[in-house]
């Protein structure tokens, strides 16, 4: 702006110095002339301070978008090793489940489980290659109960008289139940299972009572609950899955020499004079 002046000031100089030289015609020309480009110039500034704050937005897009990639960056880095906990943890597990293996049911308790499962389609399922038992929870109890169903006990009488023939006689059991991912919310139901994991807990009891009731010996039986925690499939974003929701009994092996302590007397009643866990009913969770 300021050569913009001194080139004004110098032609208005001139100009005036020429005025008297040069026709009035010519002066006024050159006068539009040189106010036509003076309007040019100022043109042309204002699209220079346009161009300048659009390089500055630009500028702040660019950074804004490698701020951006960098964080995508370090979530893909979290993930990974996210995916890597995950892989050991399945490598884990895989270990675990070939250990189980080295010690198969023997061919003649096989044929009995497989009997009893066809026997029971859809409340028991019998897996030969792992030696796991599992009730389908949606046919062996009501919704957030842990009372069994009369299909469900009746296969639990057959199963007893299975674990305590003289091929089902040396295996201890390992009883986990499961639930799906619907949160515990019935006031009624609360009351005894303040979560899924408590109702896991609370249906893997039913069947360990129903076991004893029918004579098998309840040193042979361990009890736990994974609640939602460890799901066979994906859960829905409603609804729970209705595979989820299970109770698994693995058939474990006793040690050589293993000694089983039996208890003084079996428990009737809950802590507080409840009643058995195996003859609870609730209402929808």
């Amino acid at each position: 702006m300021r050569t913009t002046l001194l080139t004004f000031i110098g032609t208005s100089f001139v100009l005036s110095m020429v005025a008297g030289c040069v026709p009035q015609q010519k002066y006024d020309d050159l006068l539009t002339a040189y106010r036509g480009k003076e309007q040019n110039s100022m043109k042309l500034q204002e699209e220079l301070s346009a161009s300048t704050a659009n390089e500055a937005l630009l500028r702040k897009q660019l950074t804004d978008a490698r701020a951006y990639l960098d964080k995508l960056e370090t979530m893909t880095t979290q993930q990974s090793s996210e995916l890597a906990d995950m892989e050991s943890e399945f490598r884990s597990l895989s270990q675990r489940i070939t250990s189980l293996q080295i010690a198969a049911l023997p061919p003649a308790l096989n044929a009995k489980l497989t009997q009893l499962r066809d026997a029971y389609p859809g409340v028991l399922n019998f897996d030969e290659t792992t030696g796991m038992l599992e009730f389908n929870t949606d046919m062996s109890f009501g919704l957030g109960s842990a009372t069994l169903s009369s299909d469900a006990q009746k296969a639990m009488n057959s199963l007893a008289s299975i674990l305590n023939s003289t091929n089902g006689a040396g295996f201890d059991l390992d009883i986990i139940g499961h639930t799906d991912n619907v949160p515990v919310n019935r006031p009624s139901t609360k009351k005894l299972f303040p979560d899924n994991m408590h109702l896991s807990v609370g249906r893997a009891m039913a069947v360990r009572s129903q076991l004893v009731k029918d004579t098998v010996a309840a040193e042979r039986i361990k009890v736990g609950g994974w609640g939602e925690h460890r799901p066979v499939v994906v859960n829905p974003a409603r609804g729970g899955e209705p595979a989820n929701r299970r109770v698994e009994i693995f058939l474990i092996p006793r040690a050589p020499g293993a000694m089983a302590v039996k208890p003084s007397e079996t428990p009737t009643t809950q802590a507080g004079g409840g009643n058995n866990t195996d003859q609870l009913d609730f209402p929808p969770k």
